[in-house]
């Protein structure tokens, strides 16, 4: 064998030795690729992760829901000892669409889907308006994720359904004061303004439940007593987030505002000296009390 051979067989045998090497990496690193995808997929959506629910303060997942609106608070519970992701489901019976679901989004309320600490808990609310004429069932599923996951990836099966709008912001009211109305919804926690035909605020208040404050202001006992109340055309009513909020509010708009006929908590020739941002929560009017 001359030097010429010797040299290119000691070449192409460093050739094959390459491409076999690369061959077996490029195996190698796909194998692993496919598998580590595959099991976090797996881990995705494991039996392993737990979780309860609770409604209203009671231990089930399903809800009837009358005709109308309702509110309900879920507490989601994870049983996990490590952070994971979830996402809340519902279905109902008999595939009915006459309804409409929505979450509360404000900082005393988790949202439908999120992350969740170790056995941690999560507080949701809903508002559900049934418009048929019959009760409507409404079953709850949590189903998790790892935390390192995204929370996209997780997807609801079995025909569950998941809740992605919000509250509307604000309603209005326009009607008359009727036994039975629904004027607002969420804690009942209000602020309300009265106001003559000329736009001029006659009175700052506030209360837990409307319906009974506003017959009480209108009662022809009251009215007698305080005959200015007949010249209200107009209330303007705004809801809190909570009650905590409420006795600090109201002192502090009675000052800014001053309306004419709350003497007993208006201060002659001063206003606050300091301003008060505070989050609406609903805010609407009721027209012609009387």
């Amino acid at each position: 064998m001359n030097k010429t051979d010797y040299i290119f067989k000691n070449k192409m045998f460093v050739l094959v030795l390459i491409c076999l090497i690369g061959i077996i990496l490029n195996f190698s690193y796909s194998n692993f690729f496919v598998l580590s995808n595959n099991h976090k997929v797996a881990e995705m959506y494991v039996g392993e992760l737990s979780y309860t629910i609770n409604i209203n303060g009671n231990n089930t997942n399903f809800v009837s829901i009358p005709n109308g609106t309702s509110d309900i608070t879920l507490l989601i519970s994870s049983k996990n000892e490590i952070i994971t992701k979830y996402k809340l489901g519902y279905i109902i019976d008999n595939n009915n669409s006459n309804y409409s679901i929505y979450y509360y989004d404000d900082t005393s309320y988790s949202t439908p889907s999120g992350s969740i600490t170790s056995n941690g808990n999560k507080s949701i609310k809903l508002r559900i308006t049934n418009n048929s004429s019959a009760a409507l069932k409404f079953t709850f599923k949590v189903f998790g994720g790892y935390d390192y996951n995204d929370l996209n990836s997780i997807v609801l099966s079995g025909g569950y359904m998941q809740i992605t709008e919000v509250v509307p912001d604000a309603c209005v009211f326009t009607g008359n004061l009727v036994a039975g109305a629904t004027y607002s919804y969420g804690q009942y926690t209000y602020i309300y303004k009265m106001y003559n035909n000329k736009d001029e605020l006659l009175y700052i208040g506030k209360t837990h439940n409307l319906y009974a404050r506003m017959n009480a202001h209108f009662s022809n006992a009251i009215l007698n007593e305080q005959p200015w109340k007949q010249e209200v055309n107009k209330i303007e009513v705004i809801e809190l987030y909570n009650q905590y909020d409420i006795d600090i509010i109201e002192i502090y708009l009675i000052g800014k505002e001053k309306p004419k006929y709350n003497s007993d908590k208006v201060y002659e020739n001063t206003s606050p000296s300091f301003n008060i941002n505070y989050k609406i929560k609903n805010k609407f009017i009721i027209n012609n009390p009387l």
